[in-house]
């Protein structure tokens, strides 16, 4: 489930809204730190689906995915690529211990 793909993420929102409440599927309310260790995941992901939760009203449009349209632009091509591998392992220069980011 940490591939991070739609459907993961659904579980994932359903495991946490159904143990920070209370009803007939949870004996007691569980602690956000709980949660987190179980479901192995940030603090932060347990309150952005609570405020989801409350803000968009219910449990409908939290699990509802959309895609996103993200566009990434690579910085470096494969010839600077290899150029940099060749450059961080070869000998550094005399004088100096290691090569820095310079």
């Amino acid at each position: 489930m940490k591939k991070g793909t739609n459907a993961d993420k659904k579980i994932i929102y359903a495991l946490i809204l159904l143990n920070v409440g209370k009803g007939s599927h949870a004996e007691e309310r569980q602690s956000n730190e709980e949660i987190c260790k179980v479901l192995k995941i940030d603090m932060r992901t347990v309150d952005l689906v609570k405020n989801r939760f409350v803000e968009e009203e219910g449990y409908e449009p939290l699990l509802k995915m959309y895609s996103t349209s993200i566009i990434l632009v690579k910085l470096v091509d494969r010839g600077m690529d290899a150029q940099m591998i060749a450059i961080v392992c070869s000998e550094p220069p005399k004088g100096f211990a290691q090569r820095t980011l310079q």
